[in-house]
Parts: C-alpha cells; sequence; structure tokens
C-alpha cells in the first residue's frame, strides 16, 4: 500500500477571529516565512500584526465565505480533489490532505493518523504549489518530511513540487483561460502570481532555485501555448504587504491598462491550483471594483484547476513518474543554519 499527501498552507478552521488569528499565528511563525529567531517572529505577529490586520483579515474571509454559502472554497475543493483522486488511483494510493497552519498543532494528529492507517511501502509527499519559494512548498514540506522520515525511517519517501513548466499542467492552466476568451472579448491577459519579499528571492537563489524565473517561464509557455490571436498577456506579482516584494505590482497595473486601451481584462492566477482568497476575492472581487471605478470595463478572474478531473490527472501521473524513479525526488532542504537569512532579513523585516 501507499499514499500520497497533498500538502499545501491551508486556510482558517473557519471565518471567526479566533481561527483567522491562530491561523495567522502559525503561518507567519513558521521560521521559513519570517526567518528571524521565534521569540522576535512571535513579538512581531503579536504586537505588530493582528493588532493591525486581524479585524481587515477577518473581514476578507468572512466576504469571501459569503460567495460560497459560508464554507471557504480552499476545504470546498481541497476535499473534493482528494476524493476524486482517490477515485482515479484506486486502492493502491491511500489519499491524504494536509494544511499544517490551519491550527496549533496539525503535525501530530496527521502522523498519528498515517501509523493507523499503515504500514505504507511508500509515501508521496505532493506540494499544491507549482512554484518553489520559502513561504509556500518549502514551509510545508520541511516540517512533514522532517517527521515521516523519524516515524517511518524504512519507508521510502518521494516529494514532488516545482512542476511550474510541465507541460501538462501548462496546458491545464491555458485550457481554463481558453473557456474564459470562448465566452467573451478581452483586450489583455494578466499572468498573476503571489508576490514574494525580494529577501526570499535574493536568498531563494542563492539555495539554488528562482521564484521570479520561475515565474516568468510559466507566463512565457502559457502564452505561447495560447491559439494564434489572443490577447496580449503580461507578468504580474499580487498580494505584495511591502515596498521590497517583487514587482510588477497588479494592483499598481490598472492606470497602464487604460492608457494601453485594455479596457476588458482576464487574470489567470497559475500559482494557486485552488480557488482562494487571494485569486477569487483579491482580483475576483477587490481588483474587479477597483478597474471599474478607474474607468475599466471588466477585470474578470479565470478559474484555477480546482477539483477537476485534468488536475488529478496531472497529480497521479507526476506521483507515478516520481515513484517510477525508486529514489528520491532532489532534496528542498533548507539548511538549519539561519543565521546567514537572518542577517540579510534585517533590513527588511
Amino acid at each position: 500500500m501507499k499514499a500520497i499527501i497533498l500538502s499545501s498552507i491551508g486556510t482558517p478552521r473557519n471565518t471567526s477571529s479566533e481561527a483567522v488569528a491562530d491561523y495567522i499565528r502559525n503561518y507567519l511563525g513558521d521560521k521559513h516565512v519570517i526567518s528571524a529567531p521565534q521569540p522576535i517572529r512571535r513579538r512581531i505577529i503579536e504586537k505588530r500584526i493582528l493588532p493591525g490586520h486581524l479585524p481587515h483579515s477577518v473581514a476578507r474571509y468572512t466576504a469571501l465565505s459569503d460567495l460560497y454559502g459560508g464554507e471557504l472554497p480552499l476545504r470546498i475543493y481541497g476535499e473534493r480533489l482528494r476524493l476524486r483522486l482517490q477515485q482515479l488511483v484506486g486502492d493502491t494510493h491511500s489519499i491524504y490532505n494536509f494544511s499544517l497552519h490551519e491550527g496549533k498543532d496539525t503535525l501530530t494528529p496527521f502522523i498519528q493518523k498515517i501509523q493507523e492507517d499503515g504500514p505504507f511501502s511508500e509515501i508521496t509527499i505532493f506540494s499544491l504549489y507549482p512554484h518553489h519559494t520559502f513561504s509556500s512548498s518549502i514551509s510545508t514540506i520541511e516540517p512533514l518530511k522532517a517527521s515521516l522520515k523519524f516515524f517511518f525511517p524504512e519507508t521510502t519517501l518521494h516529494i514532488v513540487h516545482s512542476y511550474w513548466s510541465d507541460k501538462r499542467y501548462i496546458s491545464a492552466i491555458v485550457k481554463r483561460i481558453q473557456e474564459r476568451l470562448a465566452e467573451a472579448q478581452y483586450d489583455h491577459i494578466a499572468i498573476s502570481f503571489h508576490s514574494i519579499p525580494l529577501v526570499h528571492q535574493w536568498c531563494g537563489c542563492w539555495y539554488g532555485f528562482n521564484y521570479f524565473q520561475q515565474c516568468k517561464k510559466t507566463a512565457q509557455l502559457i502564452t505561447q501555448a495560447l491559439p494564434t490571436g489572443h490577447p496580449s498577456t503580461g507578468l504580474y506579482f499580487q498580494s505584495a504587504i511591502g515596498k521590497k516584494w517583487l514587482k510588477p505590482n497588479i494592483e499598481q497595473a490598472l492606470p497602464e491598462w487604460l492608457r494601453l486601451n485594455y479596457k476588458r481584462v482576464l487574470v489567470a492566477c497559475p500559482g494557486f491550483l485552488m480557488d482562494c482568497l487571494e485569486n477569487v476575492y483579491d482580483i475576483g472581487v477587490v481588483l474587479q471594483k477597483q478597474f471599474i471605478e478607474v474607468g475599466g470595463e471588466c477585470c474578470s478572474l479565470a478559474e484555477s484547476l480546482n477539483d477537476s478531473t485534468d488536475l488529478a490527472e496531472l497529480i497521479a501521473q507526476l506521483v507515478q513518474e516520481a515513484e517510477s524513479t525508486k529514489k528520491r525526488c532532489p532534496s528542498n532542504r533548507v539548511p538549519t543554519d539561519q543565521k546567514k537569512i537572518f542577517i540579510s532579513n534585517q533590513r527588511y523585516y
């Protein structure tokens, strides 16, 4: 028997202030997200971030859940995807969802669940983030990988991440875009990715992965795969919360779109495999409203892959390829010595 673990950051348990605060504490408390000593991270979160941002975050998650009948989309699509993938692979694998940052301690009960359901000859951790960076794939994979290696030393462990240039992934994203292009006319296609702090970008290059280039290559491949005569495309980054983050910011692109006479814009967010706060609300609601207010006609959002058959088949194929190699995927380990990262971070945190 084998197991596949769909790994992600997760989402708050619900939209209450307590649940959202727990989620923020757990996510930002990760050393891969804020690379400072734990006491400093805790002080930043408790004294600066939560007092200033919690009410706004609760309001955003509440507005998002209202669009989905009181539930959060990552929970809905995550479970549907698990069931679809389970149906696809049959009884050869057990499929699990693992969201590291949803609660105070999600890892311990999850490992206990794996122990109860096992033993497994092979376990594959599949990152639900196509692009590789500290605050997404690494922050979720590393703790899970370390625990699995400790508790199941004889089990073969595979890791699947960094499939941002895979032809099947690109094809699935392009299919979503084409569905929207068939429904309406657009002047421009904005390909948007979540921004990251520049210090994460620089440190990533130090350790052998370049998030900016990953996103740029994905955008290029999507553009090349679109049919002849498609609208112009552009690369953007969203959800930056500081000046020293990757640019260009999609939120600041609206005047330029109007100057170029892009009145109808379609936004695709290929970094989000499932609809979530950052694309459904921040793009589909907030950016849409802002664009109309400054003179645009529409700023529509291309749906994510969500629980589609395309995504389930992509996961199954990538897992099968990882298992067939009979060797571990290249390590994504971040050195345990965080001193260099911490020193670099002092100018930005």
